[in-house]
């Protein structure tokens, strides 16, 4: 059996033999209850109850009394207040795989007053196997705050991170877990933990414009600790057709001037992200883009950098950012606010929305994007957006896309399917666009139609 198979039973055999921790006082405050397509879901058997294969055998239910039969049983909400009762009756739901009911019997516990890390952590457990990921960050926080070292709190809040598609913050809480369970989690160190390749083509409607192809090849590390860098290279070509400036008085060969000709139009990108962990449920990241854009005959080096703090919790994630450089001999800045929100604490419902402002050449160009995704199956995801504001260029997604333009941006609609493929690692992702742009030189609107494809492996 494989060893990330045995987690979660082993989570379960540590909750049950672990001893529940009699509290120091009542605790009446109740549980505190994530942008891209690019969803890591965690493989299919990893949140399940433990079966015959799991290697944990259920403890059988004790025999009862002789003369339980004339003895009346408690069963009433009172008893749940009492703290040897809720913590027998808890432990027995747990053995017996009762999620529902340890549920049930946990929350009127914890109305009542009662309320202690061993059962915030069958609590956990428990939302985590019914797939309420939200829900069990919420009981696995507040056990934590009893003891930040605990080993199977550390697990269970890794667990649900993870379900979130949050690597960065599982890493970042499983340091109490020990080493080859992190391995088991795919949350070790590693120099190549993701590869992406994307490939593309642009169809624009414009008879001035032709088809344009578009590469990438991304690569992620994870250092350790809720460190991870992703480092990526792309190369964008197509050939436009313009009115050319008047030559130098010497006679070159070349086009008539000041008649359309068509020229090459050429960009080659890198851009590195690091996420840096903080304290207080945020987070840092720091990226640079370099863009090494070819207009005919000349050749317009860009260089962006880019900073952002990020807080995340289990519903919403909320990001502030600012990119600042140089681009196309022109120094650009632009601000950006995003705000992913999880209305039922999965990734079977989410929305997003950006809003950025691009300071260039003395003007503020705004522009907006608002989009929602879900799961449709099993094994696919789709997601769509919306995006309105004449931008001259844009960074989109952490800097992952510069919209170097020639072309102004003046709106754009978006639509992506996500397929993870069987076996955990691979994904296949199918993204289609329509941006519609204005021609700099005539003022005439097109529009550009998008599809690229990509592939990405997860380690």
């Amino acid at each position: 059996m494989p060893l990330r198979r045995l987690i979660l039973p082993l989570l379960w055999l540590g909750l049950l033999l672990g001893p529940g921790l009699r509290p120091a006082a009542a605790q009446t405050t109740p549980p505190t209850r994530p942008d891209s397509l690019v969803v890591e879901p965690l493989a299919p058997d990893t949140l399940q109850a433990p079966g015959a294969d799991s290697l944990v055998v259920e403890p059988a239910a004790p025999a009862p009394a002789a003369d339980s039969v004339r003895r009346p049983q408690r069963t009433g909400p009172q008893d749940l207040s009492d703290y040897a009762y809720a913590d027998s009756l808890t432990a027995a739901l747990l053995a017996r795989g009762r999620w529902a009911a340890l549920d049930s019997a946990g929350r009127r516990a914890l109305a009542l007053g009662l309320d202690y890390p061993g059962l915030r952590q069958r609590l956990g457990y428990a939302a985590a196997l019914r797939g309420r990921s939200a829900e069990a960050i919420g009981h696995y926080e507040r056990a934590r705050r009893a003891n930040a070292a605990d080993p199977l709190t550390g697990l269970g809040l890794a667990y649900g991170w993870l379900a979130l598609n949050q690597r960065e913050t599982a890493a970042q809480l499983a340091r109490p877990v020990s080493d080859s369970l992190r391995r088991a989690l795919h949350l070790s160190p590693r120099a190549v933990a993701r590869v992406e390749v994307e490939l593309g083509g642009q169809w624009p409607s414009s008879a001035d414009r032709s088809a344009a192809s578009f590469a990438r090849l991304g690569v992620g590390s994870q250092l350790g600790g809720g460190w991870a860098l992703w480092q990526a290279v792309s190369h964008y070509a197509q050939q436009v057709r313009v009115a050319l400036p008047p030559p130098d008085p010497r006679p070159l060969p070349g086009p008539e001037p000041g008649r359309p000709s068509w020229v090459s139009v050429r960009q080659f990108d890198y851009q590195a992200l690091l996420t840096v962990p903080l304290p207080l449920q945020l987070q840092g990241r720091l990226g640079y883009h370099f863009t090494g854009s070819r207009f005919h005959e000349t050749r317009y080096p860009g260089h962006l950098g880019y900073a952002a703090l990020r807080y995340v919790r289990p519903t919403w994630q909320l990001q502030a950012g600012l990119y600042a450089g140089r681009l196309t001999d022109t120094s650009r800045t632009q601000t950006e606010l995003q705000l992913t929100v999880l209305p039922l604490g999965t990734l079977r419902l989410y929305g997003f929305t950006r809003a950025a402002f691009v300071h260039s050449a003395g003007r503020t160009y705004p522009h907006v994007l608002v989009g929602a995704g879900g799961r449709l199956a099993s094994r696919l995801w789709a997601e769509g957006y919306a995006g309105w504001g004449r931008v001259p260029v844009l960074a989109d997604q952490d800097g992952a896309y510069v919209y170097n333009l020639l072309d102004p941006l003046r709106r754009r609609l978006g639509l992506g399917l996500l397929v993870p493929l069987p076996g955990g690692h691979w994904q296949a992702r199918l993204y289609y666009g329509a941006e519609a742009r204005t021609q700099i030189q005539t003022l005439t609107f097109y529009t550009q139609h998008t599809l690229t494809a990509a592939a990405t492996w997860t380690w």
